[in-house]
């Protein structure tokens, strides 16, 4: 099933964002309130961009087992209806575009402290496409030993760093 694979690599992804602890500490893109942009500018890509991307059936199973879990979203223009007062209250089944976003200054901390080569539009596209089915087989599995791959290089470099601290 698409969404099976797709929650895999959203969690291994979240994993790896959440070893930077990068986020919030070092955003140039958070607003007064300490919430990213793509957070509050209304334009509630959680759903958005999965109809753009997403199609038929599995948007619609995707959409519902995420209702079913957090419950509809909160009409609270111009924020998105997941962002709740500690930042986005979907642990799981965010949207590729939520997903995979990276701002600019994390995409250059990865590629220069992590030696990771990670382009957030590739990325959103790549979720795209695993929750669609259009990559399956080798492409899926080359991409979840990527995704481990870079779990691994930030839990290896963050340990190095606290002991270097």
């Amino acid at each position: 099933m698409n969404i099976k694979d797709y929650l895999e690599c959203e969690s291994l992804l979240l994993k790896m964002f959440k070893n930077l602890d990068f986020c919030f500490k070092s955003c140039s893109t958070t607003n007064k309130h300490g919430f990213m942009s793509l957070c509050t500018d209304n334009s509630n890509y959680y759903d958005i961009y999965m109809d753009k991307d997403t199609v038929g059936e599995v948007s619609k199973e995707f959409i519902a087992e995420r209702v079913s879990i957090y419950g509809k979203p909160v009409n609270q223009t111009p924020k998105c209806g997941y962002l709740g007062e500690k930042g986005c209250r979907l642990e799981t089944h965010r949207g590729p575009m939520c997903t995979g976003f990276a701002c600019y200054p994390l995409e250059a901390h990865l590629r220069f402290v992590y030696f990771i080569n990670y382009d957030t539009d590739e990325m959103i596209q790549s979720l795209s496409n695993v929750l669609t089915g259009k990559m399956t087989g080798k492409d899926l599995n080359n991409f979840k030993k990527e995704l481990k791959l870079w779990v691994e290089k930030t839990e290896k470099k963050t340990k190095v760093l606290e002991c270097v601290v």
